[in-house]
């Protein structure tokens, strides 16, 4: 582990790891002193790298397409957004054919000078906290923040890829009428994976083969990664229910074998290589593919936010989860760090040839 991960993670560990040299370490107001000094000029070599990696995506598309997703700082449980896991997000823009960080934004509720002075005089300070609402309500502002300084500068984002956020996309859409939305493929394939799961609590059928929930997320999967329109979406998804009850009218020959040879067709991945039989789970997966229909736009030409998952994976070696940084200054250096980190592994795996997109 480098020392520069150490310093990130904050001044009592970055004492150990000297001690462990035979180093002797410093202070914590030292090391609280440097680590600000060096926040700044990290923060504005992140804007610098962002400027580049905008006029390289405008030269490299006509139409500005960004992918957007967040991350917070620390692990939490995913139900209650207002814990201590909820004080510190960060926000990226990625463009789609760089794969480069366009913009980033960060949120913080609190601010370690101020905690401290709570009671009394609070002394001049840089103050970390910029924001005072919900924890939940961080991801639509920093989305909006970042479109708008992008429409502010000349380059408005025409198509972005993001999550199905309920209140992102309603601020979206409130405020960008004009931008599409894309929906984020790994998003689509958890929540159809979790709709599945929960019905396999009522019918035993779907658990009767391990091989049965992922053999149905495959096939939605596949409906969507083959439809141009939203027609085309409407006709695959129509196509899966029937399918798996044994009812081929509908099946195409290009994923269905059944017209090519229906006396010796078997399924692979179904019990028995037989088709489900169960009325009830039939009327309820159904209703699951009647809910995606009325998605259909949004369903054509889905998009990805791998590059952005990335993004926030390389924030986690710098500012662990598992792990809580008090100094504020300390945890947003260790946010933007990772930019210009990013923004060389992308341009390595360019010149070898190997896609920035992992997914």
């Amino acid at each position: 582990m480098s020392w520069q991960d150490q310093f990130w993670y904050g001044s009592q560990t970055c004492k150990h790891f000297l001690t462990d040299c035979d180093i002797p370490p410093r202070n914590h107001k030292t090391i609280a002193k440097k680590e600000n000094i060096i926040g700044q000029v990290i923060e504005e070599e992140a804007k610098k790298s962002c400027a580049r990696s905008l006029e390289e995506e405008i030269q490299s598309s006509k139409t500005l397409e960004c992918s957007y997703d967040a991350g917070w700082q620390t692990r939490g449980t995913g139900w209650n957004y207002n814990s201590i896991s909820g004080k510190y997000r960060h926000g990226t823009l990625i463009g789609k054919e760089t794969g480069k960080v366009l913009q980033f934004e960060t949120r913080s509720k609190s601010c370690s000078v101020c905690d401290l002075h709570a009671e009394g005089p609070i002394p001049v300070h840089q103050c970390t906290q910029n924001w005072d609402g919900s924890s939940k309500a961080m991801e639509p502002d920093m989305a909006m923040s970042m479109l708008h300084k992008m429409k502010d500068s000349g380059h408005p984002v025409q198509i972005i890829h993001g999550d199905n956020d309920s209140t992102t996309s309603s601020s979206l859409k409130l405020e960008f009428p004009e931008i599409r939305k894309k929906d984020d493929k790994n998003h689509i394939k958890k929540g159809i994976s979790k709709k599945l799961y929960t019905l396999a609590t009522k019918w035993k059928e779907l658990k009767s083969q391990s091989s049965v929930i992922p053999y149905l997320v495959r096939c939605f999967m596949y409906a969507l990664a083959k439809a141009n329109t939203s027609d085309d979406v409407h006709k695959g998804l129509s196509q899966i229910v029937p399918h798996i009850f044994g009812e081929h009218k509908l099946c195409s020959d290009d994923w269905c074998s059944f017209s090519r040879d229906s006396s010796n067709f078997r399924f692979k991945h179904l019990p028995n290589g037989q088709p489900l039989k169960e009325e009830g789970l039939r009327h309820a997966l159904e209703e699951i593919i009647e809910m995606y229909k009325k998605r259909a736009d949004q369903l054509v030409e889905i998009g990805s936010t791998q590059g952005n998952e990335n993004f926030n994976f390389i924030v986690s070696s710098k500012a662990p989860k598992n792990r809580y940084v008090k100094l504020q200054h300390s945890l947003q250096a260790a946010t933007l760090s990772p930019i210009p980190v990013f923004l060389a592994s992308v341009l390595s795996e360019t010149v070898s040839g190997k896609p920035h997109d992992k997914g």
